[in-house]
């Protein structure tokens, strides 16, 4: 299991450690895009990584939300 406060912390500051972390995302993202079509996969592929990349940089590791808490959160906020 990873600790990913900490390599969130790690990926904010170096930018190995961001491609490191996107590595881990890498087998999820490979899944949800075999739901895609061939012809668009590659530009929904970017469009993840673009928008985890996001994410990361603007999660709060001080906070007690898991990642995934912060992503339902951030909807919920934006869409209000």
């Amino acid at each position: 299991m990873h600790d990913f406060r900490y390599l969130i912390q790690k990926a904010k500051m170096d930018e190995e450690e961001l491609v490191t972390l996107l590595r881990i995302f890498e087998p999820k993202i490979r899944s949800c895009l075999r739901y895609t079509s061939p012809s668009n996969q590659q530009d929904l592929e970017q469009e993840l990584k673009k928008s985890l990349m996001s994410i990361i940089k603007n999660y709060d590791t001080e906070i007690q939300l898991s990642i995934f808490d912060f992503l339902t959160s951030d909807k919920k906020n934006s869409s209000g």
